[in-house]
Formats: structure tokens, sequence, C-alpha cells
């Protein structure tokens, strides 16, 4: 094992572990995009993630394929899960010109672009994310929906300056101008006109102007590079998880009752649903002060759910 990923393993433990602190100072004269690159724990996850061999192995085109196709089929549900996040976003985005932008990304369709990937690769969409892959989306998906629209959107500025940057290093490896055969020539061609497109450049705009609104709100700026630093190791933690497959999801998963079915036992179900208290119910023979127990226990759970 390289001695960086050592070091990148201690880190990522200690991201999980201790709540780290903000040991930085926050400069009003410098925009969220670059206030960022003063903090040293998420400048190592991003370069240890633009520099991941998961992405210049796929640049060079010696990316095992089943890898390659793990890649595909996880990058598609985290996209998906992207743009949900980017509607909740929208509904509560009060400024019009805001929320047009916010439901813009929202309702951008990549369904054909993906399907041209599973076409060609004789692969499915997947149904299951992989831990660390739904891990980084619930995160993603707490912060819409919790979180300050401001602070939510410095959670997606990893997806965009992470694929910046990752695409302007891997597009002298790749050569794609000099070798049209490049086993991974779309997946690499469209990272690479990623990094330089009017959307993504729109992003940090917007990211920006979210952190200037804030004016003096110290507390709130801190939220916002506090979420960046925890979600570009969600992206380190990303290559990890695909870096390390080499099977991918071919047959949709069974539904939900197909798996709880044969585990749930025909006696001990019939024990409930054949239980006393319901057969009292249903004669009419259940004591009154018994029947409000029901009634307070049953509304404090339906509560809960």
């Amino acid at each position: 094992m390289p001695p960086w990923r050592y070091f990148s393993i201690l880190i990522a433990l200690q991201l999980t572990f201790v709540q780290f602190s903000l040991t930085y100072t926050i400069d009003d004269s410098l925009p969220f995009t670059k206030m960022v690159e003063k903090i040293p724990i998420a400048e190592y996850f991003k370069n240890a993630t633009v520099y991941h061999p998961l992405y210049e192995s796929m640049a060079k085109g010696t990316l095992p394929e089943g890898t390659y196709k793990a890649l595909i089929q996880q990058d598609h549900l985290y996209i998906d899960n992207f743009l949900d996040a980017f509607s909740i976003l929208a509904k509560r985005e009060e400024d019009p010109e805001r929320k047009k932008y916010l439901q813009g990304v929202a309702e951008e369709d990549y369904d054909a672009y993906w399907q041209g990937f599973y076409d060609k690769l004789n692969v499915t969409k997947a149904v299951h994310m992989v831990p660390p892959v739904l891990e980084y989306c619930v995160f993603e998906l707490t912060a819409a929906k919790r979180a300050d629209i401001a602070v939510a959107l410095a959670t997606f500025y990893p997806a965009y300056i992470v694929w910046i940057e990752m695409g302007h290093h891997i597009a002298p490896i790749a050569n794609l101008a000099n070798n049209t055969n490049h086993p991974y020539f779309d997946f690499v061609s469209s990272t690479v006109e990623f990094a330089i497109s009017t959307p993504t450049l729109k992003f940090l705009t917007v990211v920006n102007e979210y952190y200037a609104r804030l004016g003096n709100d110290t507390k709130t700026k801190q939220q916002m590079l506090h979420a960046y630093t925890r979600s570009v190791q969600y992206q380190f933690k990303f290559a990890e998880a695909i870096f390390s497959m080499t099977e991918v999801e071919s047959v949709p998963a069974p539904k939900f009752t197909e798996l709880v079915d044969p585990w749930i036992a025909p006696d001990a179900q019939q024990r409930v649903v054949n239980h006393a208290l319901y057969t009292e119910i249903g004669v009419g023979n259940l004591p009154l002060d018994r029947f409000a127990i029901l009634t307070q226990q049953g509304h404090l759970f339906m509560k809960g759910f």
C-alpha cells in the first residue's frame, strides 16, 4: 500500500471519530471558492481525490472494466440523488431568480447520457448504492432539507471543484485528441468537458453569491466551510470505494417484501394476528381502560412513525 494511503486512512479515521475544529480565520476579502483553499485538511482530501489512482488509471485506460462499470453505476445513482437535493432546495428558496436557478439544475435530464453507457457496456442501472456513496448522499440530502441553503450548496461544491480539477488533470494523461480508441473515451471526454462547461462555472458564481450575502454572519460562513470540508472527504471515500470494486450489479434487486417474507416465521406471525388483544377488540370484550391505553400508545407510535 502506498505511504499516502496509510496517511489518508489515518486522516479519515480522525474525521470519523473526532470532532475537529476550524483552525483558520475567515478572510472576508475572499470569496467562498478561495476561502476553502485555506483549509488544510480539505485541501488534502481534494488533492487526494483529484490525483486518485481510480481516475488516473481510467485516464490511462488501464482501469479494470469491472471497476469502470461500477463507477458508471454508482455515479449515476449519486447524480440522481444530487438532482433530488437541488429540487428540495428549489422548493425552500423564496427568491424567484435563485429558485429558478436551483430548479433548472434539478430538472437537468441525464437519462440518455447514462443509457448510452449501459448500452455500450451491456449493464443496467444499479439498484443499490455502496455504503460510502449512500452515506455521501444522505449527508447531502440532510443538508438540503435542514441546513441553510448556502450551507447545503457548500456540501455540493466538492462535486464541482473536485471534478473540475480532476478533469484538467486527466486531460493530458488521456490525450484523447490523439487517442480516439481510448477504452473509456466517452466518460473521460465528458469529465473534461464538465470542467469547462458553462453550467459548472455558473455554480461557482452562485455559491460565491450565497456566501457573500451572508455578510457578517460568521457562524453560517463557518458552517459552509465545515460542510465543504466534510463533503470533500466523501468525494475521497467515493473514489476509494469504487476503486476497490470489481463487480457490478446487473440483475435488479428483489423487492423488499421478497427479502423479508422468508425471514418471518409463520408461527410468530400468527401469534400476533391471533393475539387475544385483537380478538377481544373484535368481539367487544376489551375493558375500556385497556382500550384507552392502546389508543394512547397507538397515537404515540403513529406520531413517531
